[in-house]
Formats: structure tokens, sequence, C-alpha cells
């Protein structure tokens, strides 16, 4: 409640945000998945600069990096834990974290069309004939969020513009809502299968 009224109610905030992505931020809010890490979303909102809203969004979709792997891994090895307690035991135990890139690939894979394009236009992303557009997008997503935890001296992303950041923000809403709509109950819930 208390993000959808911070949607609501944001003006003149130390980032431009447009109106329409407040929109989809308080419509995330309200009918978005319950299983969004929603404080990750209102920490971003509240941001003091477009990249601590990113890395916020982003936290959200690393979250499920670890499904599409617990999926054909109890496909062969059934369990009786919901995935995010077998993601728990399988790193407390083994050390094992999925890999980021190739998990946020295969994420994007099972969002809408629609969702992955808005990435592929936001990033200003080119298609090139060896990759899917899944992981063009990813490699998107990935690249700049590299960029931003992680110091290496000389920057190699340009800074982006106000209406950049917007349309990417929108898009990794757009992202977040598709990939818990698909994961967030199984990732949290055994479904007893």
């Amino acid at each position: 409640m208390v993000g959808a009224l911070a949607a609501a109610t944001y003006v003149d905030g130390p980032i431009a945000i447009s109106e329409a992505t407040l929109q989809n931020v308080k419509s995330l809010f309200v009918e978005g998945s319950e299983y969004i890490p929603f404080q990750n979303i209102l920490q971003g909102l509240l941001s003091f600069s477009w990249g601590g809203f990113y890395v916020e969004l982003y936290r959200c979709i690393e979250q499920l990096y670890a499904v599409p792997r617990l999926i054909e891994l109890t496909k062969d090895w059934p369990t009786d834990k919901s995935f995010v307690e077998l993601a728990e035991l399988l790193e407390s135990r083994l050390s094992w974290r999925p890999k980021e890139d190739e998990s946020l690939c295969k994420i994007l894979e099972e969002c809408s069309a629609a969702s992955v394009s808005s990435v592929i236009a936001a990033f200003e992303l080119a298609i090139d004939a060896n990759s899917t557009v899944a992981h063009v997008a990813g490699r998107g997503i990935y690249a700049l969020r590299n960029h931003l935890v992680h110091f290496r001296g000389k920057p190699k992303i340009a800074p982006l513009k106000e209406e950049k950041w917007d349309r990417i923000m929108t898009a990794m809403l757009s992202v977040i809502a598709d990939s818990y709509s698909a994961f967030g109950k199984s990732f949290h819930e055994f479904d007893g299968a």
C-alpha cells in the first residue's frame, strides 16, 4: 500500500520518473504477484538516482535466478521443498548458486515477447543472428547492472539520458511482472508435484 501511495504521489522527486512509469509502478504494487519483493521496488522508487532504482528492480529478478535450473533438477530428483528452500539448501551445503547472466536469459525466455521487446527497445540493443532476443536483452540488462555495481575505473557505458532511464525502468517493471507471474508462486511454495 505504501508503494502504491508513493507512486501515486511522487512529485518533483530526485529523478524525473514519467507519469506512465509511475503508473506502471503503482499497477505492480496493486495488481502484481504477491510474491514480488515489493520492498525492493519501494526502495528503488525512493532512490536518489536512476542507478539505485535500477539495481533494486534488478534484485527483484535476481531473486528468481535459481528457478529455471531447479525446475530441470527436480524433473530427475523430486523434492518436497519449495524452490526457495531448495536453493537455500544447495547454497548452504554445496555453495551452489546459478550463473547470473545465464539465469537472467532463462528468466527472460519465460517472459512475454512484449516485455523482452521493451527491453530491446529501451536499451537500444541490436539483434544479432547468433543470439535469441532473450539473450540479447539479458546481456543488456546484465551489462548495465555490472556497470552500476562494480568499480572498474573508466566507465564503459556513457551516461544515460533521463528519457532512456525512464524507458529502461518501464521495461524492467514489465519483466518483473512477467517473471513473477511465471515463477513467483513456484519459487515460494511447494506445489506438491
